[in-house]
C-alpha cells in the first residue's frame, strides 16, 4: 500500500475512534443529567399513551376490567389442582 492510502486509513480509524468516544460521552452525560424537568420519561410517556389508547378504544371498559382479568394471578397463588388432598 502506498503512503497516501495508509494516511487515509489512519485518519478514518481516528475518526471512528473519536465518534465512539463522542457517543460514550453523550450516553454518560444523558445518564448523569437525568430527566428534564416538565418532560415525561419514556416509561411515563408509554404509560400515558397506553392509557389514552385504552380509553379511546374501550370507553368505560378501561376503568372496569372484566371479572376474568381480576382472577388472573400471573402464575402466583393457589391453583385448583394444588388444593386436592393426597389419596391413600
Amino acid at each position: 500500500m502506498s503512503e497516501a492510502q495508509l494516511n487515509i486509513l489512519n485518519y478514518a480509524l481516528l475518526a471512528l475512534i473519536y465518534l465512539f468516544f463522542a457517543r460514550v460521552l453523550w450516553a454518560v452525560w444523558s445518564e448523569v443529567r437525568g430527566p428534564r424537568v416538565g418532560q415525561p420519561t419514556p416509561r411515563q410517556q408509554r404509560h400515558k399513551d397506553r392509557r389514552q389508547d385504552n380509553e379511546h378504544n374501550h370507553g368505560d371498559q378501561a376503568a372496569n376490567p372484566p371479572a376474568a382479568a381480576a382472577v388472573n394471578h400471573g402464575g402466583i397463588g393457589p391453583h385448583p389442582q394444588h388444593n386436592r388432598l393426597p389419596q391413600g
